[in-house]
Order: structure tokens, then C-alpha cells, then sequence
């Protein structure tokens, strides 16, 4: 018992004093299924979802067949052991291209996984079961061998083509070295290709799209022993291995039989001839065997000869014509082309049966079977014209393979796979399975199903990013509102203080379920308006009643719903429209009522709503307070134009260019993410300002040798006037001073939290707690919290690592942990005390003490042995987070306690009688002394989290102790385990040597694993003992 008290008492004497900054590494995340930046791709990736997959392949060689999916925007290829029973939307048993089935970042040539994919395209199979990977962006053909035979490990590729090596300074280039028989070209700014197939004779055959050109790699250069790189024997679509030639996008180039466009799709039939897709030119070429340098198709699939003149035009699609074809193969004998631009799958007879040319150029698709994917040959809108997706349509069908009794359909920009049965292929066929969605409706990339986020988009200008985030802190539970633009709805979370990575929103605006995404639900139309359906929402605020105004940018409108959480429902109806005369209207010129791409939303006070409206270069003020506004009101001052009918972009302080967030203060000041012009607008009292008004302060620097680039979101606190910014082409989040002070400051940022890298700020709040919220670049929205230091509880030592079953001490940088002090007095200690919880990643420690400065816990045993592990602090009744931080992780961290709790100077120890060791109290030469001590790491047979040692438990190691110039003998050491009866104390029993010279103050260290508990460089840390003779 004495010793009990000695180190329970000495754990909470002393307390660290100093300052630690903001927590730069966000604590919880939204849209993501963990904290760990694993990937940036658009919604929810677990492995059971695709990003536009382009290629499919079906392993006969073993029963069942396998399927491999080339799920290429997620630059990996996805594994199912069984194509022929699987559930929809089930998992992928195997990941290739990836080390997990969550990460999706490009690899290859460059990045730390060089035997990575980016943008797989292409697949094939051997008869041996090797899977061949065309890796599109790194210019190359990879071939993994048997990839089942390696679950559960890592795929490593034995081959690679069309490159010497996986990881040299230039082997993702494009014709490395010139083009030659042994260089490819998969991919260029407008050229993405790569199929493969295989003979009857196992020779490899690559559609070298960018090179223009079909390459036949022999069956002996794959065979083992394989050497990197190995030269292809035969060229089709040029007359030799040097040759580039490219055929024109015309009429004539369409019927010339000698070349390619861009080559696709390829295929065999049994007679042995090859197809080969030329998808731009809208054809599929046939060539006849034997195969030689320069010979040209014997006919060409997909074409008609034009109309003549005076006579009707050819309808938009047909029974022979093609748009865009990316793939074809073969059933049987018959020929069946995925006809992608025209989203249907056409089947042809066989060879044999066509028409001779000179009757007909191209045969007609079979009149039986009709159109697979369309209700009739002239019909070619994707989905049949339907604003979703269903099981007997497609979207973008790029890529089709057979089993003996299925077709399975990779159907891109539905982005998923379909699975048909062959028996029963024809225009009225629905699909029996589908992979990567969950259901036959769903259509977005990757998985959604409302705890993810779709940030991001590839248009023909760019690639895009933009969100909106709004918390109605005066709401209790405080509720967080997350605008998900391009899956055209907001996501609406009822506490913002329980959020965490995985979880999902509690309600959704503008779609009636949490799996659907569709423009202006039901209509999928983004000119037919309705007053639930949303079409890229952005801009988010919150009303002093709690209601949600959004800026619903591609309806050129801002929408007022009524109190989500109140009516408790998805896919309420708003109750209020600016900027579009009428809830069914979508007018885009600038006038006073009217907008084009509203973004950013703020209130000036009580006063009126501020809206700006991107597209027209401008901020409008509609005055009125919030709950007196009525459908269609007119603005009444316009900032950033001279007038309500002009749109022209500026760079005068009384002009903008492509605006997008705003806010204001409680000043009623206007502040404008100045995007374009790469600055913020400030202008004083917004609702009195006159007629083209001109800013008065406009900050352009984050420091002085940092500019403002792109600024997107800002945001102003109500509580300290401190001014928030992210920025589009920087990943940092600025905070200004209060407008008052930023004179004083230079106009410059205080301090900058770095966002992910690689990934920026999009827009930004605080919560009602004065934490960072940002939604990201990364498809999520990350929060940030005070730090908390978290130390060794006997050394307290600043920069070393805890470990598993340490006894830590931590101490808050924000909010107090409690408003009192509370010691438990229970065995086990409990996980809640004094309403505070600490979570060690995700578990809960179980804690001695709970001061409001500081507390005390117990490491989980589960606790990693390296790395960082995230430990947060928990306010239990609210789920308030106090603090966080990431903790440093070792196997061990050895600290002595001391009598005043710093780990330096006397030690807690207890002589051989079981009284206290001291100056006036030292132990005799001879004697054994008991030592107390924290960090020993894990031990075999410990007892529970939080629970006291039972019996004798020893450590799994020695540990060498050192007293006085040097180390007692072995042999003196004689126990080292856990503490009976204590909670996360190791004990440590020592014979005093004869030969320790007396003193007051003998050094005193233990070295454990090689560390010791005073470190060199430790300064001050001088632990001692008293020693007599």
C-alpha cells in the first residue's frame, strides 16, 4: 500500500508548462473510411466500387473461371475468384496494382511502388492463368503470374513489356530510346489504349494505340526466364517497326484498309482472323491469316457510303454503323461489337455468312437479336434516354468478355460491370449481376451510399474542385451541413461533434436516398428545375432559425430549406428561391433577379443575404432580413460591376474575376475570394455601400514572401474576427488577424495549417468550439483540434516515443479537460472519468486522474509499436473533442518515477524493509532496493487495460542497471516485471554492489533494450538513490 501511494501521488505533482500549436494533422475525417490519406479518388473506395473500369478479363484456366477488372481511375485491377457466383456489388477478393483495396493513388516508374499501375487499361489471361496488364501510363505491359496463388501477399510482376525495367529514370516513357519492336505508346494527351489478346498459338497481341499500331509478341519471348522488354515479331498498320504514320479523320481515311487512326479493341475468331476496333474513325478492321509486314484488312465493319446529294441524312444510328467502337470478340462463331458512343452492343454473323464488299462495304448487325443496351437500332442515348441507369442499359460500354455462359460488359461511365446471360442476348436482355454498384440504378463513380463526397470532376475544361461547408453552432446538437456538388446534393450530419471517418450523414438534400446522385432528381435534366432537386450546390449558410440556404451554382439560384433536422426528412422541399423568378424557371442572364453561378453565400447581420455569382464577376445584395424574403426578390446592390446587366472581369478594387466563397463580419464588412485575381476583397459595411463600390482593403500576401494563389474559401469568426482562407493551388490554410489588427500585421496570415499534400482547401468554417473545418481536394472534410502532448508518466521526457502498457500523462492546449479535479478509486480504472474519455486509436484508455489541465491514462496493450497511434480527448456527455494530437510509438519507453514526479532526482524506490528510500533514509550496500518504473512494453500474460498485475509477471527482457560509474552485475537484477497489485508499473528489484560509494545522490539508470531511462543528451533528467554502507 505504501508503495501504492508513493507513485499514484508523484504521477500528478508536477506540471509541464509551455505552449503547442494547433494540431496541423487533422483528427477526424469525413467522406473517407479512415483517418489515413490513402486516396484522393471521388466517394467511397473499399474495393467494391469502379472509377470508369476500361478493361475486363476472364480466366478459363481454372473451374470456376476467375474475372479480372481493369478499374482504371483508381489506377489498379480488381480480382473476383468466382466469376460466376457473386453477389452484386460484392467486394473484390484480390487487388492488384495496389497494397490495399482502399488506396488508389497512381504507381509505377518514380513513385515508392514501382511495380504500381496508373490507368490500367487492357487485360488478358494465359492458358497458364498469368494476367497480363496493359499500365496504359507508364507505357508498358505487366505480367503477374497466377495472381491467386499470391493472396494474401503482395502481386509482384515477373515480366514486364515495352519497357527494359519497372523502376529506371525513364521507364515510363513513351518509346524509350525511339520507337522500335520493343518501345510502346499506350498513352498520349488525346490517345488512351492498350488491349491485348492472345492466338490459338499463345502468341500476345498489343493494340499500341499511340504508335498507331498492332504488335505480335511470340509466344517464345513469354515463356520463363523471360527477359524484360522483349522484342515484338510482327506489325500491323505500318510497314515496319519504325514507322508512325496516322490515318486522317475523314471519309477516305474511314475506308482505307491499310493503317489505323487509333487502334483499339482486338479480337480472334475461330477461323483465326483478327479484328482490330479503330474507335476514332468509327470501324472495325478484319484481317485474314497468315499475318505479314504491311498487309492490309480484307474488310472493314461500320461504315456506309453517304447519302447522296438531294437525299435524306443517314439517321444517328443504324444496324451497321458504329460510334466511337472500343471493343470487339467473338460468341462463337459471331462477331459482337461494343458499339460504345452509340452505348449498345451489336452482334454480326459470322465471317463466312457476310455479304460479298461489292454488294455491301459493311454487314448489318443480326435483326433477331437487335440492339443489346437500346430499345431499336435507331435509338443510341445512353440509359435508353433514362436519367438513371438500369439492368438492360448502358452507359459508354468499352470493353466486353465471354465465359462458356455469361457476357460481362464493362460499362465505363456507368462505372460498373454487367453480367448477361449468353442464351438470352438480345434488345429486351437485362443484365443477372452487376459489379461496383450495389443496385442496377446506381451510376456514380466509386461507392455511394452518403459518407462520401464527390469534390472533383474531369470537364473538358480541366478537372475542378469545389465544395461548401456550413455548422449551425446555435443548434443543439450543433449540426454540420457538407455541400457534395457533383453528387448534386448536400449531406446534412445532426452533431457535428460525433462525426468520424466511415460515418454517415444522417440526412440528404436533393436526392431522396443516400445511393443516388442524379441533376434535378427525378428529371436528370439540367434544364428542367424542380424545388427538391439540385444541380452542383456549392455555397452553404445557416439562418438564425436554422434554416439552410444553399447555392445551387448550376441552377443559377439560391434555395431556402426550412429547418432540416426539425423536419427530420430527405429530400425536403425548399420554401424559397433567389435568383430565378419561380421554383420550375432557369433564367442566366445578369439582371437584378436573376443569376448564373451563384457559390458563396453569406448574411450581413439582420440586414440582407450576399450571394456571388462566378460566372458574372460579381457579389449581389438583396436586402431584407432572412425570414421576410419572398420568391424572385431583386438585388439591390451589385459589387464587382458597374451595373446589374454587365458581366465583364477586372482587376480594379471595384472589380473581380471568377469569385467564389464570401463571408462577412459582424461589422457587416464583405470579404471576397478574389479567386482569379489571387487576393481577398475586403469592403466596408456592405449594406451601405454606394454604387460600384470599391474595396478598401485587399490583401494579396500570406507572407512576405508567400502571395495569396487562387484563394477559394474564407471564412470570418463572429467571436474573435479572426479571417480564415484556403487557397486552390497552395495546400495551406491561412488565419489573418481581426480586420482591426490586420494593419498592425502587414496584411499578412498569422499562422498557416498545411492541408494535405498533394490536396487544398476548398472552402472553410469553424465550429462553435473555434475548431478548423475544411472540406478537401481529397474528397473529405478534415477537422482539426487543440493539441495535446502526451508524455511518458514518469519522465515526462518531450520527444520520446510512448509504448504499449505505459502509464502517459497529457495536457491540454485548448478547452479544460474538466472543471474540476477527480482521482479514480477504482480497480479497474475506468474509461470514463469525470465526463472525459481518451481514445488511443479509437480505444478507450483507461484513466487514474482527470484534472482541468491535465489527466492521466493507461497506454492499451493494443497500441501499435510504432509509428504514431491518434490519441483524442473526449468530452463523453457531448462528444466534444478537447484535444488531440499523434502520439510517437516504440516497442518501449523505459521512466523512473521520482518522489517529485519529474523523473529527475530521488527516485520513488523503497528499501528492503518497505520504507521509503531518501537522503534520510538510505539503503545499506548489500541491500535490495525496489524501483518503479513505467514503459517496459508488452508483457506475455498481462492482465487487461487498466487492470492490477496479479502474481509475479515478468518482463520478456532483462534490464541492465546502472548505479553509480558503472553497471551492477547481472545477477543483481533480481526480478523486472509488473508491479503486483499496481496498474501500468513495472518494477524493478536491484542488489546494491558492495562496491557503490556512499552518498546522498547516486546516479541511478536503467537500460532496457538498449534505452535507457535518462537518456545522453537528457540534461537535468539525474535520477538518484541514497546509499549507505
Amino acid at each position: 500500500m505504501k508503495i501504492k501511494l508513493l507513485i499514484l501521488c508523484v504521477s500528478f505533482v508536477a506540471s509541464l508548462q509551455g505552449q503547442f500549436p494547433l494540431n496541423t494533422t487533422p483528427t477526424r475525417i469525413l467522406g473517407h473510411s479512415q483517418n489515413q490519406l490513402v486516396s484522393g479518388a471521388v466517394n467511397l473506395v473499399e474495393g467494391r466500387e469502379f472509377n470508369g473500369p476500361q478493361g475486363l478479363a476472364i480466366d478459363t484456366s481454372v473451374t470456376p473461371p476467375r474475372l479480372y477488372v481493369a478499374d482504371t481511375s483508381n489506377n489498379r485491377v480488381l480480382a473476383w475468384q468466382n466469376a460466376s457466383a457473386f453477389q452484386n456489388g460484392a467486394r473484390a477478393d484480390l487487388v492488384i496494382g495496389q497494397r490495399d483495396l482502399l488506396s488508389t493513388s497512381a504507381g509505377g516508374p518514380g513513385t515508392v511502388f514501382s511495380s504500381g499501375l496508373r490507368f490500367p487499361a487492357g487485360l488478358t489471361v494465359d492458358r497458364d492463368g498469368n494476367l497480363y496488364v496493359a499500365d496504359t501510363g507508364n507505357n508498358r505491359i505487366l505480367r503477374f503470374p497466377r495472381p491467386f496463388d499470391f493472396a494474401g501477399q503482395e502481386q509482384l510482376p515477373d515480366l514486364v513489356l515495352g519497357q527494359v525495367g519497372l523502376s529506371c529514370s525513364t521507364c515510363a516513357q513513351a518509346n524509350s530510346g525511339g520507337i522500335s519492336a520493343r518501345t510502346l505508346s499506350l498513352s498520349s494527351t488525346s490517345v488512351f489504349g492498350g488491349s491485348l489478346r492472345f492466338d490459338s498459338q499463345g502468341n500476345l497481341w498489343v493494340a499500341d494505340s499511340a504508335n498507331f499500331r498492332v504488335l505480335r509478341y511470340p509466344a517464345s519471348v513469354l515463356g520463363p526466364g523471360a527477359v524484360p522488354g522483349p522484342a515484338a515479331d510482327m506489325v500491323v498498320g505500318q510497314l515496319n517497326f519504325t514507322g508512325r504514320e496516322q490515318l486522317p479523320s475523314t471519309f477516305a481515311g474511314q475506308n482505307e484498309k491499310f493503317g489505323f487512326r487509333i487502334p483499339g479493341g482486338l479480337a480472334f475468331d475461330p477461323a483465326g482472323r483478327l479484328f482490330v476496333t479503330d474507335p476514332a474513325l468509327s470501324r472495325v478492321l478484319v484481317f485474314e491469316p497468315p499475318f505479314t509486314f504491311g498487309k492490309s484488312a480484307s474488310r472493314i465493319m461500320g461504315i456506309v457510303q453517304p447519302p447522296a446529294q438531294g437525299q435524306p441524312p443517314l439517321p444517328a444510328a443504324d444496324d451497321t454503323r458504329f460510334l466511337g467502337a472500343e471493343s470487339v470478340f467473338t460468341l462463337g462463331n459471331q462477331i459482337a461489337v461494343a458499339d460504345t458512343g452509340n452505348h449498345r452492343i451489336l452482334i454480326f454473323d459470322a465471317v463466312e455468312l457476310w455479304p460479298p464488299e461489292s454488294t455491301r462495304v459493311s454487314p448489318r448487325a443480326i435483326a433477331a437479336v437487335g440492339p443489346i443496351g437500346q430499345e431499336a437500332f435507331a435509338a443510341n442515348r445512353p440509359n435508353r434516354d433514362r436519367p438513371e441507369a438500369a439492368a438492360d442499359s448502358f452507359n459508354t460500354p468499352i470493353h466486353a468478355a465471354v465465359s462458356s455462359e455469361e457476357l460481362f460488359v464493362a460499362d465505363a461511365a456507368n462505372h460498373r460491370v454487367v453480367v448477361y446471360s449468353r442464351s438470352l442476348l438480345n434488345q429486351r436482355a437485362s443484365a443477372v449481376r452487376v459489379l461496383g454498384q450495389e443496385n442496377f440504378h446506381s451510376r456514380s463513380p466509386n461507392r455511394i451510399e452518403g459518407r462520401e463526397f464527390s469534390f472533383i470532376a474531369a470537364t473538358q475544361q480541366g478537372v475542378v474542385a469545389d465544395a461548401g461547408i456550413a455548422i449551425d453552432t446555435r443548434s443543439n446538437p450543433p449540426h454540420l451541413y457538407v455541400a457534395d456538388p457533383y453528387n448534386n446534393r448536400v449531406l446534412c450530419f445532426r452533431d457535428i461533434r460525433q462525426v468520424s471517418a466511415g460515418r454517415g450523414a444522417d440526412l440528404v438534400i436533393g436526392q431522396p436516398d443516400f445511393q443516388r446522385s442524379v441533376v434535378n432528381y427525378p428529371s436528370g435534366n439540367p434544364d428542367i428545375v424542380n424545388d427538391q432537386g439540385l444541380f452542383l450546390p456549392i455555397g452553404l449558410a445557416v439562418d438564425p432559425d436554422g434554416n439552410l440556404w444553399v447555392a445551387d451554382s448550376g441552377n443559377g439560384r439560391v434555395l431556402r430549406f426550412p429547418s432540416p433536422f426539425q423536419r427530420n426528412e430527405n429530400f425536403p422541399r425548399a420554401n424559397l428561391v433567389i435568383g430565378q423568378l419561380g421554383f420550375g424557371l432557369k433564367v442566366t442572364d445578369p439582371t437584378a433577379r436573376t443569376m448564373s453561378r451563384p457559390y458563396g453565400i453569406a448574411f450581413a447581420g439582420e440586414n440582407g443575404l450576399l450571394v456571388s455569382d462566378l460566372a458574372h464577376n460579381r457579389v449581389l445584395f438583396f436586402r431584407g432580413r432572412y425570414n421576410e424574403f419572398t420568391n424572385g426578390p431583386s438585388a439591390e446592390l451589385v459589387f464587382g460591376q458597374p451595373d446589374f446587366n454587365s458581366v465583364f472581369a477586372g482587376s480594379g478594387d471595384n472589380q473581380m474575376r471568377s469569385p467564389r466563397h464570401i463571408a462577412t463580419d459582424t461589422d457587416d464588412r464583405l470579404y471576397v475570394a478574389d479567386t482569379a485575381n489571387n487576393r481577398i476583397l475586403i469592403f466596408n459595411r456592405a449594406p451601405v455601400a454606394g454604387p460600384n463600390p470599391r474595396a478598401g482593403t485587399i490583401l494579396t500576401q500570406v507572407a512576405s514572401t508567400a502571395n495569396l494563389n487562387s484563394p477559394r474559401g474564407i471564412y470570418v469568426s463572429a467571436v474573435t474576427g479572426e479571417i480564415w482562407v484556403t487557397e486552390g493551388n497552395v495546400n495551406r490554410i491561412s488565419r489573418y488577424p481581426r480586420f482591426d489588427d490586420l494593419a498592425a500585421a502587414g496584411g499578412l496570415a498569422g499562422l498557416t495549417v498545411p492541408a494535405a499534400s498533394g490536396f487544398v482547401g476548398l472552402a472553410v468554417a469553424l465550429d462553435g468550439f473555434g475548431n478548423l473545418v475544411y472540406p478537401d481536394s481529397a474528397n473529405r472534410v478534415a477537422f482539426h483540434f487543440p493539441q495535446v502532448a502526451a508524455l511518458n508518466g514518469a519522465n515526462e521526457l518531450v520527444g520520446r516515443a510512448l509504448a504499449p502498457g505505459i502509464i502517459g500523462v497529457a495536457y491540454r492546449q485548448g478547452p479544460q479537460f474538466a472543471a474540476s479535479e477527480v482521482v479514480t478509486g477504482e480497480v479497474p480504472w475506468p474509461t470514463d472519468l469525470n465526463d472525459t474519455e481518451v481514445r488511443i486509436n479509437g480505444v478507450a484508455a483507461p484513466l487514474y486522474y482527470v484534472f482541468p489541465d491535465k489527466l492521466a491514462f493507461f497506454m492499451p496493450w493494443s497500441a501499435p509499436e510504432s509509428g504514431t497511434a491518434d490519441m483524442e480527448v473526449i468530452r463523453t456527455s457531448t462528444g466534444q473533442v478537447l484535444g488531440a494530437g499523434r502520439v510517437e510509438m516504440g516497442r518501449i519507453s523505459p521512466g523512473l518515477f521520482a518522489l517529485d514526479g519529474s523523473g529527475r532526482g530521488q527516485l520513488a524506490a523503497l528499501n528492503e524493509d518497505n520504507s521509503v528510500n531518501g537522503p534520510a533514509n538510505p539503503i545499506q550496500r548489500g541491500k535490495v532496493i525496489q524501483l518503479f518504473a513505467t514503459g517496459q512494453g508488452r508483457v506475455p500474460s498481462a492482465p487487461p487495460d487498466g487492470a492490477p498485475a496479479v502474481g509475479l509477471i515478468p518482463t520478456p527482457i532483462q534490464p541492465r542497471v546502472s548505479l553509480g560509474p558503472s553497471f551492477v552485475p547481472d545477477d543483481h537484477v533480481l526480478f523486472s516485471g509488473l508491479a503486483p497489485g499496481l496498474i501500468g508499473v513495472w518494477q524493478i528489484n536491484v542488489r546494491v554492489p558492495e562496491t557503490v560509494a556512499p552518498n546522498s545522490r547516486v546516479p541511478l539508470v536503467v537500460v532496457y533494450d538498449s534505452a535507457p531511462s535518462a537518456p545522453p543528451g537528457a540534461g537535468t533528467l539525474f535520477s538518484t538513490i541514497a546509499v549507505s554502507q
